[in-house]
């Protein structure tokens, strides 16, 4: 399995259109040291959906996308809304997207981010979407209608 490239902006813009899979991202991952016990801490990191998106493919024996497109795009309506898959363009106008890099020789530049393979963020993030659909998604959450009541008090909850 690929190794995923170092934390730094650099090293993941020069590794920008590798493909990863979930599994090797996973392996990647379990060869670093714990940042602490289970159920110390928490710390946002984006293997950790990469993990839950594997465990929605065991549990429900289909992909990630089709359960995201089945369980919520679908049935909210949100029509601007896709996985990208492998394919690091996004379709139709978009704004774009910008990262601050150290320049060579001190300070910092931004550079152009727009195209990206997005095999990296899988359920952590590869997909792409409208602030239409956005809105009618948020209004959705925190309506019920994608996760209700106490689970979705708990999503705010440390």
């Amino acid at each position: 399995a690929a190794d995923l490239p170092g934390r730094s902006p650099e090293e993941w813009y020069a590794h920008r259109f590798d493909v990863h899979t979930p599994r090797s991202m996973v392996a990647s991952a379990t060869t670093k040291e714990r940042e602490f016990a289970p159920g110390v801490s928490q710390h946002y990191l984006n293997i950790n959906y990469t993990v839950l998106g594997l465990l929605i493919e065991r549990v429900t024996g289909h992909t990630y996308a089709r359960e995201v497109s089945d369980r919520i795009l679908r049935p909210l309506g949100l029509r601007s809304t896709y996985f990208p898959g492998a394919d690091p363009r996004i379709r139709g106008p978009h704004n774009r997207g910008y990262q601050v890099f150290e320049a060579p020789g001190g300070g910092v530049e931004l550079r152009d981010v727009t195209v990206w393979g997005p095999t990296d963020g899988w359920a952590a993030g590869d997909i792409i979407s409208t602030t239409a659909d956005l809105e009618r998604f948020a209004t959705a959450l925190f309506g019920g209608r994608v996760v209700r009541g106490p689970l979705l008090e708990e999503m705010f909850t440390l």
